[in-house]
């Protein structure tokens, strides 16, 4: 069942780093009744009028993957120290904003170590320009989990679908292998 919805539980595509290997992001958590509502609260603040959000949320993603067991975990693209791996900052989007050298990218095997499996990972990012219903879209966009041959749009749709059930509303971008 799992499998249908999700696709199957592997390893990573790509190499996953010490850091990956060693560390957890500080932000993680796994969506429930009640992570999701503070989920869905941080989501709407960016239409609140406030600011701080509105940045934050324009510059940095979320993480999530589903696990072998078709639990959904989630978390800020975080870096963190290379010795200790705590947080240093959010990862921003920017593809110019170069780390240095003992701040680490803790990224989608992250989320489910120690076991490095899921079956399906991406991102969820603010974008008011993108959709119609909602100013946040989720992508399978994770090199390790999301964009692979044998996943389809039907395994990102049941990821939308299964935040949707806690209320959460999510346009779709599905990158293609």
């Amino acid at each position: 069942m799992l499998d249908l919805a999700f696709g199957p539980c592997l390893g990573p595509a790509r190499s996953v780093s010490a850091a990956e290997l060693s560390f957890s992001p500080q932000t993680l958590q796994s969506l429930t009744r009640k992570t999701s509502r503070t989920l869905k609260r941080y989501m709407s603040a960016a239409d609140s009028g406030l600011l701080i959000p509105q940045v934050i949320q324009k510059h940095h993603n979320i993480l999530w993957v589903v696990d072998c067991d078709g639990e959904i975990w989630f978390a800020l693209k975080e870096t963190g120290d290379d010795r200790t791996g705590g947080l240093l900052y959010p990862l921003p989007r920017s593809p110019e904003f170069r780390r240095p050298p003992n701040h680490v990218k803790l990224g989608h095997p992250a989320l489910v170590r120690p076991q490095q499996m899921a079956r399906i990972g991406g991102e969820i990012i603010f974008d008011p320009d993108f959709g119609t219903t909602s100013n946040w879209v989720i992508n399978n966009a994770s090199g390790r989990f999301g964009i692979r041959p044998h996943l389809k749009l039907r395994h990102l749709e049941a990821v939308r679908d299964a935040f949707s059930d806690f209320g959460i509303a999510l346009e779709l971008e599905f990158i293609e292998a």
